[in-house]
């Protein structure tokens, strides 16, 4: 919950359903009007949740090496509102958490949040080891994990369902609603590497020809709202390097750049749709450097770092892994 904590979090499940419905209530109650998301790491895979469940809501979505998978437990029946807590053999994680399993988890939390644990994973995804050592990134992560309901939220955490639509059927039914997206990847990430910036694009690829394929069949074209001058939505996939599993932080430059022509094409292929930003407020002052390759290009960041920029068209794999891993999940959906 970062510094938003709810004054009772009695009968909260800290589940991506409860975390998708919290962004939507909030671009409804306080945005609104619909908006772009944008959601690095948990936060991509719940963009690609908000934009499937409520694609009224969303004009567009920018994936930062989203994680395409979320807790362990299988989602929840559609009965399960009904049954009581703790009915099951194993915990549900609907607050408030038994005291045996709070005791666990608050152990587990604090080892954690301890200074030297969050420093040691922050150098773990991080590709330039400068960027994981700013003075406030690590007091910022202890300090939002230190309110008192953080261990009963953690345990919440662990032992919530899944979310009921998996990440690629939500990436499939978004675009096919006529969502836009742009997947912007840290190539350095030792988490979510390529490879799953590689299947997601290829997922949402497949779901968009699909989609053209019924609306070229059919006499009335899908209800897609829109999003684009054809009714169908546009994927553009970027990797940029170094960067590692946090490239907004990394390298907010070149992330700021990608994003700012994004939205450029958006306006101008959807007029009627008015984006009004105050250059000013925005302060972003990149640098960019064309090299002799088309398809690649250097942002200077402000601390003299360059950073590669590479737009990949059509998503094709670049080696072994990705041809086998992408090879797989087309098989797998070809059955299914």
């Amino acid at each position: 919950q970062g510094r938003s904590w709810p004054l009772d979090s009695s009968g909260l499940q800290f589940s991506a359903d409860l975390w998708v419905e919290q962004a939507a209530a909030f671009i409804r109650d306080v945005v609104k009007e619909p908006a772009y998301v944008a959601g690095n790491s948990l936060g991509g895979f719940l963009g690609a949740q908000l934009a499937a469940k409520h694609p009224e809501l969303v004009k567009g979505v920018v994936l930062l090496n989203a994680t395409p998978f979320w807790a362990f437990r299988n989602p929840d029946s559609p009965d399960s509102e009904n049954k009581k807590q703790g009915s099951g053999l194993i915990w549900d994680g609907l607050l408030p958490a038994p005291s045996g399993y709070k005791y666990v988890a608050e152990k587990a939390f604090d080892a954690l949040r301890d200074e030297s644990n969050v420093n040691r994973i922050l150098g773990l995804v991080y590709a330039n080891p400068e960027s994981s050592a700013h003075p406030n990134l690590t007091r910022d992560i202890i300090d939002s994990a230190g309110h008192p309901e953080g261990p009963n939220a953690y345990a919440s955490i662990v032992f919530s369902p899944r979310a009921h639509l998996p990440f690629a059927k939500a990436l499939a039914r978004s675009v096919e609603a006529g969502v836009p997206y742009l997947m912007l990847y840290g190539r350095d990430d030792p988490w979510v590497v390529p490879l799953w910036g590689q299947r997601a694009c290829l997922q949402l690829e497949l779901a968009l020809r699909q989609s053209r394929r019924r609306a070229a069949s059919t006499s009335n074209p899908p209800e897609t709202g829109s999003k684009t001058e054809t009714g169908l939505p546009e994927i553009q996939y970027i990797e940029i390097t170094p960067a590692g599993h946090c490239p907004h932080d990394e390298a907010p430059e070149a992330v700021a750049t990608v994003i700012e022509d994004w939205f450029r094409e958006h306006l101008e292929q959807n007029k009627g749709n008015m984006i009004q930003a105050d250059s000013n407020k925005l302060e972003i002052n990149h640098r960019i450097e064309e090299k002799v390759l088309d398809s690649e290009r250097v942002v200077r960041e402000k601390d003299g770092r360059e950073i590669s920029v590479y737009p990949r068209k059509g998503c094709a794999p670049r080696n072994v892994g990705e041809w086998a891993g992408t090879a797989l999940l087309r098989a797998r959906l070809a059955f299914a």
